[in-house]
């Protein structure tokens, strides 16, 4: 026997973020062992074991691009609009930012010099 691994190999092949199964396989194969004995007489003439193949199952399943389509149309494409929609909002969101910290800083400095101003004055009227 030799085994090919693209032949069979038991796979499940799925779509990360929605766990939505794309291919799948499903093989095996079920084999007898046929060892020497002295009690059975077909089996004395054997010299070392042997396996013999009993069954051999085979599912596989794929989506069709019909399927395939309606997928990405309806998930795919939908989930890259959100991320891309979700990235424009931070940028905005971090260029509103600026000019709100800008105008902080000119409020402080706008309130906390008249303070000191007046401090002043009513210092050199004493």
């Amino acid at each position: 026997m030799r085994p090919n691994k693209e032949e069979h190999e038991t796979f499940l092949d799925v779509e990360p973020v929605t766990g939505f199964t794309l291919r799948i396989a499903k093989r095996i194969q079920i084999n007898l062992m046929f060892k020497p004995s002295e009690k059975i007489e077909i089996l004395r003439n054997i010299k070392e074991p042997t396996y013999f193949p009993l069954l051999w199952l085979n599912e596989t399943a794929t989506v069709d691009d019909e399927t395939a389509k309606l997928f990405k149309e309806s998930l795919i494409d939908p989930t890259t609009a959100l991320g891309i929609s979700q990235l424009t909002l931070m940028c905005l969101g971090g260029l509103l930012l600026i000019p709100c910290a800008i105008g902080l800083c000119i409020s402080l400095c706008m309130t906390s010099r008249p303070k000191k101003a007046e401090s002043y004055k009513n210092d050199n009227a004493r």
